[in-house]
C-alpha cells in the first residue's frame, strides 16, 4: 500500500516514532507503579498475575490488559525478590 504522496509518508512515519516512544514512556510509568506498590507491601507479585487473568472489562479495555499483562511477562524475573521464596510460578 503506497501513502498518498511522500509528504504524507514522512509525516506518517513520525507520528508513529512519536506514538512508540509516548508507549515506551507509558511502560515504564506501568512497571515503576507495580514494583512500588510490590515494595510498599500493597500486594504480591503473583496478585498483579491474578488481577490480570481474572480481568473484567468494566477494569480495562481487552487490549489494555493485554498489555499489561505483556509488560508483566516481560518484567516478572524482577520481582522474584519481594516474594519469601524468590520463586514465581510460571
Amino acid at each position: 500500500m503506497a501513502f498518498s504522496d511522500a509528504r504524507a509518508g514522512q509525516n506518517a512515519t513520525k507520528a508513529i516514532k512519536q506514538y512508540a516512544d509516548m508507549l515506551g514512556k507509558a511502560s515504564q510509568q506501568i512497571i515503576k507503579g507495580m514494583l512500588e506498590s510490590v515494595k510498599r507491601g500493597e500486594f504480591q507479585p503473583l496478585d498483579i498475575q491474578a488481577a490480570l487473568q481474572r480481568n473484567k472489562p468494566a477494569q480495562a479495555h481487552g487490549y489494555e490488559a493485554q498489555f499489561i499483562s505483556d509488560l508483566w511477562l516481560k518484567t516478572r524475573d524482577k520481582f522474584r525478590k519481594y516474594i519469601p521464596k524468590g520463586k514465581l510460578r510460571r
